[in-house]
């Protein structure tokens, strides 16, 4: 134990969590009005004492969504329309004096904004906490004879704004060529509710550091799990910060000359073009990229060599040395590779004759433990009469006992 516990006695510490996930589902379209479903499940209710200090957070079931579980709470709305959310944070009666504060935590949108899609306003006493985005706190005194409570939303109600359109609702399950997500993009509020005894601090951002061991500083930029970028400046910045989380980088229409560009290992990105979305230079991929929907302008180069697995989709190849894609993988266990819908142009710098699609690198580097799935590709020679060749194996180094070949057509094995 600390000197300042000793000195100020035991010190008394309630945390609570709930949250809420606003699911934005489309409905459809009848009468003209467009209608859209709002799912908040998992309501979270739980009590956590210690010392005498005891809170619960809480939330009024619904059930407009037919189940009979506490948790899920449907809701049909429109944009423009109220939807009633009534979180409530109860003191117990006999708890101590204490500092309680509330964390809203906002995640989920096509671009990770909550707010593009839903408002709230804080409750009346809640008073934000400087230095924290997102904390609100208050004093609570004790009172012996009954249990206090305290609204977190103003009116109980989240806003859904008028300006929430049939496309924004698309982006939040499916990327720009249409295919599913993986991970939904869905609006998400988390609340947690703290409590931390009043006589361990009269300052509150003291007592916010007692309670959730944090230091009350301007947190850093969050590292969201979809951005819309502009400029190679922008796209290099959104690769060279993801994480290990997934992350959905989309592309708006223009030019992007990224030069000699390496993604680095450990990191999880689907890249997502547009119409007139084009990139120029060479990336070399050392993590397992999902590239869709992009233009390569290639200029004789050979724009995309990867390390590792590699989905490329829907993307068009203009002017490659020899080979849009190069795999240069040596995994220790099964790395998936997909070339799948995309199209490759020869140009006049097209290399040796030879154009074409996958070609695994065996002559420096050596592919192993790879399995290839490709379908639905076209070659285009441009009426330069240069040899097409889908996918090729440079067998050099290549061990082809641990290749899989899961393509609609044979690749060529060369020397």
């Amino acid at each position: 134990m600390s000197e300042k516990k000793k000195t100020q006695g035991a010190l008394s510490t309630t945390i609570i969590v709930l949250l809420l996930v606003f699911v934005i589902l489309l409905g459809g379209v009848m009468g003209g009005t467009m209608a859209w479903l709002l799912d908040a499940s998992n309501q979270v209710v739980n009590t956590f004492t210690y010392g005498d200090i005891n809170i619960t957070l809480t939330e009024t079931e619904t059930s407009l969504d037919g189940d009979l579980s506490p948790n899920t709470n449907t809701y049909e709305m429109v944009p423009g329309s109220t939807i009633i959310k009534d979180p409530l944070v109860t003191v117990i009666r006999g708890s101590e004096d204490h500092w309680l504060f509330v964390k809203m935590e906002k995640s989920g949108g096509a671009n990770d904004n909550f707010d593009e899609y839903l408002s709230y306003q804080m409750a009346d006493g809640w008073n934000a906490l400087n230095g924290v985005p997102g904390v609100y706190y208050q004093i609570v005194t004790r009172d012996d004879t009954a249990d206090q409570t305290f609204r977190v939303i103003k009116d109980d109600t989240v806003t859904v704004l008028s300006t929430v359109t049939k496309e924004m609702i698309n982006a939040l399950d499916k990327d720009a060529s249409g295919n599913e997500l993986a991970v939904k993009l869905y609006p998400q509020l988390a609340i947690t509710a703290y409590a931390v005894q009043y006589t361990a601090t009269s300052d509150a951002q003291e007592a916010w550091v007692l309670t959730s061991g944090a230091v009350v500083t301007t947190p850093p930029a969050p590292n969201p799990g979809t951005v819309t970028v502009t400029t190679a400046a922008e796209l290099k910045s959104a690769i060279a910060n993801a994480g290990t989380e997934p992350r959905t980088i989309n592309m708006a229409a223009g030019t992007y000359d990224v030069g000699d560009f390496d993604v680095l290992a450990g990191k999880n990105i689907t890249l997502n073009g547009t119409s007139g979305t084009i990139i120029e230079g060479q990336m070399k991929l050392y993590s397992n990229l999902t590239i869709d929907g992009i233009t390569f302008n290639c200029g004789g180069q050979t724009p995309l060599t990867a390390y590792t697995g590699i989905t490329v989709r829907n993307c068009i190849f203009n002017d490659p040395y020899m080979y849009a894609v190069e795999i240069a993988a040596k995994p220790d266990s099964n790395t998936e590779v997909n070339f799948t819908g995309n199209t490759v142009n020869a140009g006049t710098t097209s290399g040796k004759g030879t154009f074409g699609g996958l070609e695994l690198e065996g002559a420096v580097h050596g592919c192993r433990n790879l399995t290839i799935t490709g379908s639905g590709n076209t070659l285009n020679d441009g009426g330069l009469a240069k040899a097409a060749v889908m996918y090729y194996c440079g067998c050099g180094l290549v061990e082809d006992s641990t290749i899989v070949w899961n393509t609609d057509v044979t690749p060529v094995h060369g020397a």
